[in-house]
Order: C-alpha cells, then structure tokens, then sequence
C-alpha cells in the first residue's frame, strides 16, 4: 500500500512539474519605451546568410532565410496550430494590421479570422477602408521562434497588442517521418492568395513595452 502510494505521489509531482515548466512565462530582456513604428514592414535583402537546422526527433527542417525582416504591427487575429506538418517549428500564425491599419479607429472596422494556415478578412458595414488598402497592410505571418524564450513570449501576445518582431524572412525544406515538405515564404506586401503569407524566422519579439530574445 505504501509503495503504491509513494508511486502515486511521484507522478502527480512529475505532472505538477511539466505543467509548471510547459506553463512557464517569457524570461524579460528588457524594456524599451519608443514608441513601436508601425508604419510598414522593413525589409533588407541578404547577401550571404547560412542555413539553420532545426531537428525535432527524427524530423528535420531546414531553414534558408531570404531577407532580413521587421514589423511593427497591432495583432487582431491570433492562431495556434498543433498537427499539421510545420507545427513542431511553427506553432503561431498572428493576423498582423499597420500603416493607417493600425489606428484603432480603422482595425474596427474590419472582421477577421484564420484557420488553415491563412487569414479571412471583411469589412465591416459602412467600412471606409477598400479591399485593396486592406491587402496592402494587413498579413498572415508563420512564426518559428528562434527558441523557448521567443516560443514562450510568443503564446503571451493577445489580440491588440502592439508588437514588433526582428528576424528573417525564410523558405523553409523539412524531412518528416520519411516526406518531404516545402514552405516558402512571400518577400512582398502586395501578393494575394495562397502563397502571400509570410513566414518569419523570429530572433527578437517585443510585446508593447516587453523584449524578449
């Protein structure tokens, strides 16, 4: 009976200690009291920039930056995804809005939504706001956080925060249980459709006046 019970304890405290440690908050680096710029997405070309492996398992993914990449952006849409093939590495998609986008006074006036990997935009009755506009600065980004630090700050980020995020724009070749997958990212503002989402390799993500690298 005492073993029995010994052996119950141990696994409600190993429980107890995963949910903790899976539950943890982002570590703070630092806080920065600028105002975010949320004019538009900045965006460099690379010239020489070495691949990055990330291995999961048996599971690899290669990732290839293709520029250097910044935006600043209030969230109106936030997504979780756990099972399809980029989840291990990408868990995240946020629904970003800037320029005049990122005026609450406009954000209201749009309904927006995601799920498959992409986001779905309306505007609202009696929208001022055109479809094109709308394109122009709104986006659907794939986030794969650098590490744990970023994956953590990245689970905390509600809708209407403001946040700016550093890193790279990245096409991304896995090997899966055996397939091959590929993922690459847009490098414009302006395309539409599948394909147009960008997806961004994050070396440093700040949540209003939060850092966290």
């Amino acid at each position: 009976m005492r073993f029995k019970t010994t052996f119950k304890y141990s696994i409600l405290v190993l429980l107890l200690l995963t949910v903790f440690v899976g539950c943890s908050p982002p570590r703070l680096s630092y806080k920065d009291y600028i105002e975010i710029d949320t004019t538009y997405p900045r965006q460099e070309e690379l010239t020489e920039q070495d691949v990055l492996i990330i291995r999961k398992g048996d599971d690899v993914y290669t990732i290839h930056p293709q520029a250097e990449y910044q935006v600043g952006a209030v969230v109106r849409s936030k997504r979780r995804y756990r099972s399809d093939s980029m989840a291990r590495i990408s868990p995240y998609d946020f629904a970003l809005l800037w320029g005049v986008l990122a005026d609450k006074h406009f954000y209201q006036q749009i309904s927006i939504s995601q799920g498959g990997r992409r986001y779905f935009f309306q505007p609202k009755r009696n929208s001022q706001l055109s479809i094109d506009w709308i394109y122009l600065n709104s986006s659907n980004h794939h986030l794969i956080p650098a590490n744990d630090n970023i994956k953590r700050a990245l689970r905390k980020v509600r809708k209407n925060d403001r946040i700016e995020m550093t890193g790279y724009l990245v096409n991304v070749h896995a090997n899966i249980r055996g397939r091959t997958h590929t993922w690459n990212t847009s490098i414009t503002r302006d395309d539409r459709g599948d394909g147009s989402c960008e997806i961004m390799y994050i070396r440093k993500i700040r949540i209003n006046y939060d850092v966290y690298e």
